[in-house]
């Protein structure tokens, strides 16, 4: 069997630009903290801050188009996929199954998150955990493509989808704790 492009991007594209993603953004963490501290003999100007910082936006907002992307194309590779079997599935089916409706609302929350701190419009001190928080569980559900059961049905999301916002919420919201406390840390250390 030949495997085409197409299908490679669908099977490692999400989980590469979603592994991106996540290190840019917990880089992009490190270099906040570093520019908050002392001990390097002068704080870094805007200009010196938008030297480093532009790479690792534009690396975010260019992994983040990738995983959608990705993941339209994955809902493609599905859809045919499953069309050509008995069991034929519309893109409804596929967009709310076991792991695609956490996911599919998961990659949605990241770029209106995204939208929203490149427009400054959400405080960063919650935007930077829901970013890093997202592109982790991003890279996390991409790499379990279950759609479906044993026999090729659909699973529908379910309660599970409670747990697993249950657990992404916890996470945000004790990452944006910690965070904060960092935060005030650095700011307070002279």
């Amino acid at each position: 069997m030949i495997i085409t492009a197409l299908q490679l991007f669908w099977l490692y594209g999400g989980t590469y630009f979603g592994a991106l993603a996540t290190a840019s953004s917990f880089y992009a963490l490190f270099f906040y903290f570093w520019t908050r501290t002392g001990g390097r003999g002068e704080k870094l100007d805007g200009a010196a801050k938008a030297t480093f910082m532009n790479p690792i936006y534009l690396t975010l907002r260019v992994s983040l188009v990738m995983i959608i992307l990705a993941k339209i194309v994955e809902v493609f590779m599905v859809y045919s996929y499953a069309a050509t079997a008995e069991y034929p599935a519309s893109v409804l089916e596929i967009l709310t199954s076991q792991n695609g409706a956490f996911l599919y609302s998961v990659i949605i929350l990241t770029a209106l998150n995204s939208v929203l701190m490149a427009n400054r419009l959400i405080n960063f001190a919650y935007a930077i955990p829901i970013a890093v928080v997202s592109y982790f569980y991003i890279f996390l559900f991409s790499t379990r493509n279950v759609y479906a059961d044993i026999n090729g049905y659909f699973v529908p999301a379910g309660m599970d989808i409670v747990w697993q916002f249950a657990w992404y919420l916890g996470t945000v919201i004790v990452f944006a704790l910690g965070f904060k406390y960092l935060s005030d840390k650095v700011r307070n250390k002279k």
